[in-house]
């Protein structure tokens, strides 16, 4: 499969038509790690503040595939966020990653898979993937210190 299919398919999987939600929500999420810095992975967005706030971009009809972009993007749970890293390993830059939670709250759509929040929060940082020439693998080479590094810059619950 081509990354630009790839690519159509995962845009099929997280933009189908939404339900509004209006509060809080925890959601699973994924960052990859630039120097001591967490970005997000699809999108060049450095989380960098303690509050992140989306811009929505809709498009009609609301129907079609990609009918709306933006939004802050997590999964309803963590197994849909492993299926979904694997799903798409061909187009994830090479590099480490860490799987967490965040807090979504404001305009939140809900989707099959997830929601895109107005704003999210790191709520926790729980484990270190690595995607290389072979895969993304879980990685547990990572030093415990690291770990904590992020969880203290980010204010982070321990679960």
């Amino acid at each position: 499969m081509t990354s630009l299919n790839l690519l159509k398919r995962r845009l099929a999987i997280l933009d189908t038509p939404p339900t509004v939600i209006v509060g809080e929500l925890v959601g699973y999420r994924a960052w990859q790690i630039l120097g001591d810095e967490l970005y997000s992975i699809f999108e060049y967005y450095h989380w960098n503040t303690p509050i992140n706030k989306a811009i929505f971009i809709e498009r009609t009809p609301a129907t079609l595939p990609g009918w709306m972009t933006g939004g802050i993007h997590s999964f309803k749970t963590l197994e849909m966020l492993v299926t979904y890293l694997m799903e798409v390993i061909g187009i994830l830059p090479m590099g480490t990653y860490v799987l967490g939670t965040v807090y979504n709250w404001g305009m939140i759509y809900d989707h099959k898979n997830g929601y895109r929040a107005e704003y999210s929060s790191v709520r926790s940082l729980d484990e270190f993937w690595m995607n290389d020439q072979i895969g993304a693998k879980k990685f547990e080479g990572m030093q415990q210190a690291k770990l904590n590094f992020f969880r203290k810059k980010y204010k982070c619950i321990t679960t």
